[in-house]
């Protein structure tokens, strides 16, 4: 339970410090994302690395 605590405030810290300059906006943006599945992952999909599953 408090290491999505953690994990947030660590992807918060890394958002602000991407937002400081214009090309790191999108990566911020992503970190904020992130913070928001660390501290509730419930409902979120994870997918497969399995490179056999993207073939068709």
């Amino acid at each position: 339970m408090f290491a999505g605590v953690w994990l947030a405030i660590g992807h918060l810290a890394s958002a602000l410090a991407c937002f400081i300059t214009i090309i790191g906006i999108p990566f911020g943006l992503q970190h904020l994302n992130l913070a928001l599945i660390a501290l509730a992952p419930i409902g979120q999909i994870v997918v497969s690395a399995d490179p056999r599953r993207w073939m068709l």
